[in-house]
């Protein structure tokens, strides 16, 4: 099998089309390698199971888009930091982050469709908790500075940084979730940016009485 390197990229496009209509859960391996034309055996000489198959085929997106998070809140603490950014300009700027969040994810349409909509049952099912928890992560200490320093003038504790952070993550991949075309979803990311980062920004300015 080992001189037979395509049998493997076969493998990977039938069971790509597979866990698209079937969902991971529901998709077979039985029925992956007999739409290939191949045995199972070879299926297990390449994978070590179906779960190893479809993380061969999500896996490294999934990474640069974790890894993109941390890039772009990097550059966001860089910009809260410059007084000289206004507002629009910063809104302006979290708006080509999320653009270059969602390029990426329709350059890799059905990858992301995968992690966000199929990945039920697999070791990737929860691609879209790990996109929160960075975002979560990379901006606790900030956030929460400002409420310990009375910045942030209402009640604000982790629940509350978990929901907004889901909201904001959930309105970024809503359109792969609903299948939107690549055009409309880009269309709306400006006024994403500008609700959330204004939300963001009207908390930050209202200070204890």
């Amino acid at each position: 099998m080992k001189d037979k390197p395509d049998t493997r990229e076969l493998l990977l496009k039938v069971a790509k089309e597979e866990f698209l209509y079937k969902g991971f859960e529901k998709a077979s391996m039985r029925t992956i390698c007999k739409n290939a034309n191949v045995t199972t055996g070879a299926a297990y000489f390449f994978f070590k199971d179906k779960d190893d198959m479809f993380c061969h085929l999500v896996g490294n997106e999934a990474e640069v888009i974790l890894s993109h998070i941390v890039e772009i809140e990097n550059e966001n603490k860089i910009i809260r930091d410059d007084k000289k950014i206004s507002l629009d300009s910063a809104i302006d700027i979290n708006a080509l982050q999320i653009k270059g969040i969602l390029k990426y994810m329709y350059d890799n349409f059905d990858v992301f469709l995968l992690l966000l909509c199929k990945s039920i049952g697999s070791s990737m099912e929860n691609f879209y908790d790990k996109m929160v928890e960075s975002f979560e992560n990379l901006n606790r200490n900030y956030i929460m500075n400002k409420r310990d320093t009375g910045e942030i003038g209402v009640y604000f504790d982790e629940n509350i940084l978990h929901n907004l952070v889901s909201l904001q993550v959930s309105a970024i991949v809503e359109p792969i979730r609903h299948q939107l075309p690549r055009e409309e979803a880009l269309k709306q990311v400006d006024a994403i940016a500008r609700f959330f980062y204004g939300g963001w920004n009207e908390l930050m300015r209202l200070k204890k009485a």
